[in-house]
């Protein structure tokens, strides 16, 4: 397995998101709103003949697990994905990355849609 843990903590109390656990946190506070999601993963070529991205929505109590956006393939070494979803406070995404990449061109976050 590889190992997304990229930074340990990262909050403020006045932000609506939150970084942790590898997952990206709708603060509960925070009412149903669009969050542009996005990333960047630079695969090893030689290393990784096949690959994929996943960016996954961990809901709030009581709904569901939900693959919100994936790109696979063999071809390129660079995926560049962006989704807008609708996030309510408790929930959280995730990155899941299959294949062998390299950590210091890889990359992913969040922007709150006004």
């Amino acid at each position: 397995m590889i190992d997304l843990k990229w930074r340990e903590h990262v909050t403020c109390e006045s932000c609506s998101l939150s970084f942790h656990d590898n997952c990206i946190y709708v603060n509960n506070g925070t009412a149903r709103s669009l969050f542009f999601i996005y990333a960047q993963v630079v695969f090893k070529k030689h290393v990784t003949p096949y690959w994929c991205v996943k960016l996954i929505r961990n809901g709030s109590t009581g709904k569901s697990e939900k693959v919100e956006a994936q790109v696979r393939g063999a071809a390129s070494k660079l995926v560049w994905m962006g989704r807008i979803i609708t996030l309510t406070g408790g929930d959280s995404v995730t990155l899941n990355i299959t294949g062998e990449y390299q950590n210091e061109e890889t990359f992913w976050g969040a922007f709150q849609l006004h």
